[in-house]
C-alpha cells in the first residue's frame, strides 16, 4: 500500500509526499511533522494537525484536535475521540486550514476485497476492509460482526487448533483476539495459544508473511524472552503456540502487591528484562542483525514462577509488532497502540525507530512497576497521540517522593523524550542500573 499526496493550493501547491506501507505520517506545522507546513505558508494549520496512518489493510486519517480541524469532502474531523477517524480510499481531497491536499492510495488491487461493497447482513456500505476469516464468508460490517473474540470461541467450538492436544481454559483476551491455556494430550505439558482474527482474509499473502514473521521470532532463545514453537491458521484463525508463563503478565503482579512491587524486585525485574532486550536487539540473524519489540508494555511482559518462588519475568510477543498489524480488529484502524508507553520519537519515526524506542518503554516500564501509574497517562485523554506528542512525563519523585534520588534522575533522564533518547542500548540503561541492585 502507498499513498501519494499533493498540496494543491498555497505557496507549497505542487509539493508531493509519499507514505509507504507501515508508515505513521505527522502533519502540521512542528519542525517534527513528516509534512511540514509552516505558518508562512498556512497560519491556520496546528503545530501537531493530523496523523495519517498507512497499514497493509487500509488508510486512515485523524485529527490532532486542531484548531480548525480536518475536513474530507464535506466531512469534519473534530479529534474529540479517538474514533473519529476516516479510512481514505483515494480520490478524496483533505482539507487543513486553508491548504488543500489531493490524496491518492495505490496497491490496493493487491488486497484482493471482493467488489460487493455492502454488509451482507445489514446491508450498510463497507468503506473498509470486511470482517470474514475466509474469503467465502460472507462479508460483514464491524457492527454486524460483533465481538471478534465471540466469533473466535465460535467458529472454533470445543476443537484445539493444536493437533494432540486440548483446550484447558481462557486466559486473556485483547481486541482482535484471546489466548487459551492447552494441554497436550500424551505428557500434560502445558503451553499458551494466542488467537486472532486476520485483518484482510483477502490478501492472499497475509497468512504465509503472518508465519515469516512468527518464524523469525522463533529464533530467539533467551531466558527472559516467552518461547515461540509454531504459527499457522485453523479454520482461518491465525494461531500463535507459545510458552506458558504460570505468573500472569506483569499488569496482574503490580495490581496485586497494591499498586506497585517493591524497589529491589522492580529493579531486578528491569535488569533481566533488559538483558533479553539486549540479546534481541544484537542477535545476528540470516539477512538482518536484531529484532526489535516495538511494543513493551504491561500485558506483554510476563511472569513465571519458578520451583524455589523466585520470579522470572519475560518478554512476550517479542519481533511480533509487523505480523500482530496483520490481525488487526477488522473494520478497525491498526494505529498505535499502548501510547502511554511509546516514546515521541517513536511515534513519529514509527518503523525508522532503533533500539532506543524499546529501551524508552523499558524504562517505562520501570516508572510502572515502582508506582503502579505510566509515566504519561493517556487514559481518559480525548486525543492520547497528541498528548504523547505534547506532553511530557511525570518525574519520579514526585509520584515515590521516598525513593533514592540517584535513581529517580536515572528513570526521569531516560524519559525524557523531549530530544533524542539518551540511552541507545539496553546495555546502558542497564548498567545505570546495577548500583541500585538488591537496595
Amino acid at each position: 500500500m502507498n499513498v501519494r499526496l499533493k498540496i494543491l493550493n498555497g505557496p507549497m501547491a505542487g509539493t508531493k509526499y509519499s507514505i509507504d506501507e507501515q508508515m505513521v505520517c505527522l502533519v502540521g506545522r512542528g519542525k517534527d511533522c513528516t509534512i511540514r507546513i509552516p505558518p508562512e505558508a498556512d497560519g491556520k494549520i496546528s503545530r501537531h494537525h493530523c496523523l495519517i496512518n498507512a497499514t497493509p489493510l487500509h488508510v486512515t486519517i485523524e485529527d490532532l484536535h486542531s484548531s480548525n480541524g480536518t475536513y474530507i469532502g464535506d466531512r469534519h474531523l473534530h479529534g474529540v475521540s479517538p474514533s473519529d477517524f476516516c479510512v481514505l480510499q483515494g480520490g478524496e481531497t483533505i482539507l487543513l486550514g486553508n491548504t488543500q491536499i489531493q490524496v491518492d492510495v495505490r496497491g490496493r488491487e493487491k488486497l484482493s476485497v471482493p467488489k460487493l461493497s455492502k454488509c451482507s447482513k445489514c446491508g450498510s456500505d463497507l468503506d473498509i476492509v470486511p470482517f470474514a476469516f475466509e474469503p467465502t464468508d460472507p462479508p460483514l460490517c464491524r457492527k454486524c460482526a460483533g465481538s471478534p473474540e465471540t466469533a473466535i470461541l465460535e467458529r472454533i467450538g470445543k476443537d484445539c487448533p493444536i493437533t494432540g492436544c486440548s483446550i484447558v481454559r481462557e486466559i486473556g483476551r485483547r481486541a482482535g483476539g484471546l489466548t487459551m491455556l492447552i494441554e497436550r494430550d500424551n505428557d500434560g505439558c502445558l503451553f499458551a495459544l494466542k488467537l486472532m482474527v486476520p485483518g484482510n482474509t483477502y490478501d492472499p499473502n497475509l497468512k504465509s508473511r503472518f508465519i515469516t514473521e512468527c518464524s523469525t521470532a522463533s529464533q530467539l532463545k533467551h531466558r527472559n524472552i516467552v518461547k515461540v514453537f509454531d504459527a499457522g491458521t485453523y479454520k482461518g484463525i491465525l494461531h500463535l503456540l507459545m510458552e506458558f508463563c504460570n505468573g500472569g503478565t506483569l499488569e496482574h503482579a503490580v495490581k496485586a502487591k497494591g499498586g506497585a512491587i517493591g524497589t529491589a524486585e522492580a529493579i531486578s525485574h528491569a535488569m533481566q528484562l533488559l538483558d533479553g532486550l539486549e540479546y534481541a536487539h544484537t542477535l545476528k540473524l540470516k539477512n538482518r542483525t536484531g529484532i526489535l519489540h516495538l511494543d513493551l508494555r504491561p500485558e506483554n511482559i510476563l511472569i513465571v514462577r519458578e520451583p524455589d518462588d523466585t520470579m522470572t519475568p519475560k518478554i512476550s510477543c517479542f519481533g511480533l509488532a509487523s505480523a500482530f498489524s496483520m490481525a488487526s480488529v477488522a473494520g478497525m484502524p491498526a494505529g498505535i497502540s499502548s501510547t502511554s508507553f511509546i516514546s515521541r520519537q517513536q511515534l513519529i519515526m514509527n518503523r525508522d525507530s532503533g533500539p532506543e524506542a524499546d529501551v524508552w518503554s523499558m524504562a517505562a516500564l520501570l516508572f510502572y512497576m515502582l508506582t503502579g501509574k505510566p509515566p504519561r497517562d493517556v487514559k481518559g485523554e480525548s486525543n492520547p497521540v497528541k498528548t504523547v506528542l505534547e506532553r511530557g512525563c511525570i518525574p519520579l519523585h514526585e509520584v515515590r517522593p521516598d525513593l533514592d534520588k540517584a535513581l529517580c534522575g536515572i528513570v526521569d533522564q531516560a524519559l525524557d523524550d523531549r530530544k533524542p533518547l539518551p540511552f541507545r542500548t539496553a546495555a546502558e540503561l542497564r548498567e545505570k542500573l546495577i548500583p541500585f541492585a538488591g537496595k
